[in-house]
């Protein structure tokens, strides 16, 4: 009762797919320069930028798991429930900023799109496979957001592409930012 439904699981899946694409996208074909450019001192380069998802990513994954092993509560799933509805627009909406908090601050771990690639993928193909595999009662296991407050392990999922998301839009601004350096894009594969 509490596990994803079939239809959860694909819906989730080609989120989870459609947002690594589009933040590939993103980044794809920048030249070291242009992947590493802040445009500001206080500002995320792309590459800073998609570490941050990567790190997300794992860290998200981890309280998932944990998740996966805690108790099912009828209460948690009713408290919760009310917040699907606008969790999405909520994350994905750039107009109310945020500091990440320490674990997930970039530092430096990708120079070259082509690194970034390299480990986002595998990493993003673990969260897919969680989604299509699990049989954890995510609708009632519930943890606290810093910023969101109480979620489902469900929720929690959903906000894995809208996290996503939100950072291409950081990516695409960052590109479209007045001193962006010219010049040839990289060869793309």
């Amino acid at each position: 009762m509490h596990t994803l439904t079939a239809e959860q699981r694909k819906a989730i899946t080609e989120e989870l797919e459609r947002s690594r694409a589009t933040l590939l996208s993103a980044a794809r074909g920048l030249s070291s320069a242009q992947f590493t450019w802040k445009p500001a001192p206080d500002r995320w380069s792309v590459a800073e930028t998609l570490e941050h998802v990567a790190l997300v990513e794992g860290l998200m994954q981890g309280r998932l798991n944990r998740m996966s092993g805690a108790e099912a509560s009828d209460e948690a799933a009713e408290r919760v429930r009310p917040k699907s509805e606008t969790l999405v627009q909520v994350v994905r909406n750039r107009q109310t900023k945020r500091n990440a908090p320490g674990p997930a601050q970039p530092q430096g771990a990708f120079t070259t799109f082509e690194a970034f690639e390299e480990h986002f993928i595998p990493l993003r193909q673990i969260s897919i496979s969680f989604v299509q595999t699990t049989d954890a009662p995510l609708h009632a296991v519930t943890q606290v957001h810093p910023a969101l407050g109480e979620l489902s392990g469900h929720q929690w999922l959903c906000l894995l592409s809208a996290h996503c998301d939100r950072h291409t839009e950081q990516a695409h601004e960052v590109r479209a930012t007045p001193g962006f350096p010219s010049g040839e894009l990289a060869a793309t594969r």
